[in-house]
Parts: structure tokens; C-alpha cells; sequence
């Protein structure tokens, strides 16, 4: 949360408890927020709060490594994967999917497709295909760690053992 907002809030807030624990609980502000501008110690501060505010900057992280890049384990490439890349996948598949559906088969021989580490590269049907499916597993890790975190969250029992989860450990 930038400086003005904090002090916007602190000045507006800061004795409506209420409202800044519904703001914590809907990710709106961070727990660190919440203590900084209600004075509360760790042990004044609900652990559902805690817990609702530790989901929230989860459920951020959990996006954030999902939009940045992953290496193919096919073509040892590095690939973007931010929203627009996605967007540039999902318009690539249904141009292969016209092309079979028009023709029969797919006539493509080669994709060019951007990477991080080699600027434009050739790709075969069935490779970019399989970078596909490495870019599903980068996914489908990202969302494993957060039920895990999610998991561990629900299983803490103070608001120290909630604040002390990461997304990175």
C-alpha cells in the first residue's frame, strides 16, 4: 500500500477497528497494514483476519508466478507467460484449429514463436504442442503451491505462524 493511501486510511480509520478488519479480510489491506495503522499488537489481531489477509497476498502471488516465464522442457527454451502471452497462445491454437477444420489436417509445417532466451525459434506443430503442455505444468505448479499454502494457513493456530508463510518457501 503506498504512503497516502496508509495515511488516508490512518487518518479516517484508525479508531473504526470494524471497517479496517473487513478491509484486511478482503485483501484490501495487508495485515502488516491493518497493525500499522490500528496500533494492535500480533496478539490483539483475530487470527481470521490473519488468515483471510495471509489468503488474499497468496491468492496475489499465486498470479504473479503464474505470469512470469517457464523453461520447456522440450526445446530447453525460456517462454513468456504474462497475460498477452497467453492471449498470443489461445490466438495461435484456434489458428490451428481453423486450419484443420477448413483443410483436414493441419497444414502448418513450422510456428516461429517468441523466447526469452533466443528471440524468434521455429517451432514444429508437435513441439509448440508440447510447450504447451510445459506451460499447463508451469501452471498447474503454480496453483499446487498455493493450495499448499492455503493448507497451511487453515492449519495455523496464531497469527505469528499465519504471518510467517511465504509464497517463496
Amino acid at each position: 500500500m503506498d504512503n497516502k493511501l496508509r495515511a488516508e486510511l490512518y487518518y479516517k480509520l484508525k479508531n473504526d477497528k470494524d471497517k479496517l478488519k473487513d478491509l484486511a479480510g478482503e485483501g484490501k489491506i495487508t495485515l502488516s497494514d491493518y497493525i500499522e495503522i490500528t496500533g494492535d499488537i500480533w496478539e490483539d489481531v483475530p487470527i481470521e483476519i490473519a488468515k483471510k489477509s495471509k489468503i488474499q497476498e497468496l491468492y496475489s502471488k499465486l498470479f504473479q508466478a503464474i505470469n512470469t516465464q517457464f523453461i520447456s522442457s522440450t526445446t530447453g527454451h525460456t517462454y513468456g507467460y504474462s497475460e498477452s502471452d497467453q492471449q498470443n497462445i489461445m490466438k495461435q491454437i484456434n489458428a490451428l484449429n481453423m486450419e484443420k477444420e477448413i483443410y483436414g489436417i493441419i497444414q502448418t509445417q513450422e510456428i516461429p514463436w517468441f523466447t526469452l532466451d533466443a528471440g524468434w525459434v521455429n517451432h514444429t506443430v508437435a513441439d509448440f504442442y508440447n510447450v504447451l503442455k510445459d506451460a499447463a505444468i508451469h501452471e498447474d505448479t503454480q496453483w499446487s503451491i498455493f493450495k499448499q499454502k492455503s493448507i497451511e494457513v487453515q492449519n495455523a493456530t496464531t497469527v505469528e505462524e499465519v504471518e510467517a508463510i511465504k509464497w517463496d518457501d
